[in-house]
């Protein structure tokens, strides 16, 4: 696993060469269903030394089987010709989603003619004030 996120963070050129992936995932799912297995015989039998750590590594090779079997069947089950399906995303993935698709922000430039346009307007009104100001003084 460790490798292939070694070669994946390679960037662009390796990624044709990590087809493994799917197997990967294939792979560490068996893994998983294999540490359920072993912790709950290891509970069933009533062997005492562990029965504790046996129970936490039962939920936490059940969550990460849970897991794991989502991101398989969203990743690799769900394609329709040679696209994924979309799926529906939590709120805050949308928010996510929704926060990227905001404009690119501007230039250096534009935005220091923007500053400075605002400073005129506001020298202009702040003159207008002391204007208006000493008249009623």
């Amino acid at each position: 696993m460790y490798l292939y996120y070694l070669l994946a963070a390679m960037g662009p050129k390796v990624r044709p060469y990590l087809w493994w992936k799917k197997y990967l995932t294939k792979l560490q799912m068996a893994q998983f269903i294999t540490m359920m297995v072993h912790a709950s015989v290891s509970v069933v039998s009533g062997c005492q030394a562990g029965a504790p750590l046996m129970r936490i590594i039962l939920v936490m090779a059940a969550i990460f089987q849970i897991l794991f079997t989502d991101f398989y069947i969203k990743a690799y089950l769900n394609r329709t010709s040679g696209k994924t399906k979309k799926i529906a995303s939590p709120v805050f993935c949308n928010t996510l989603n929704n926060f990227q698709q905001q404009p690119a922000t501007p230039s250096p430039i534009s935005l220091h003619k923007k500053i400075n346009s605002e400073m005129k307007v506001e020298e202009e009104n702040q003159g207008e004030i002391r204007h208006r100001c000493s008249r009623v003084d």
